[in-house]
């Protein structure tokens, strides 16, 4: 009983982990695309 209701927390707590991960990385990339294009835009005012 107690190590079935220790795989559940287990796996319940990989599930979670897994979901935030991906969500971490979704938000990263949409961070880093952001960060560019910023870094674009300050170049290109730069330059003008």
């Amino acid at each position: 009983m107690i190590v079935s209701q220790g795989k559940y927390v287990l796996q319940r707590k990989w599930a979670y982990m897994s979901r935030v991960s991906i969500n971490y990385l979704r938000v990263k990339k949409v961070i880093e695309a952001f960060c560019t294009r910023k870094d674009k835009a300050k170049i290109k005012s730069m330059s003008r």
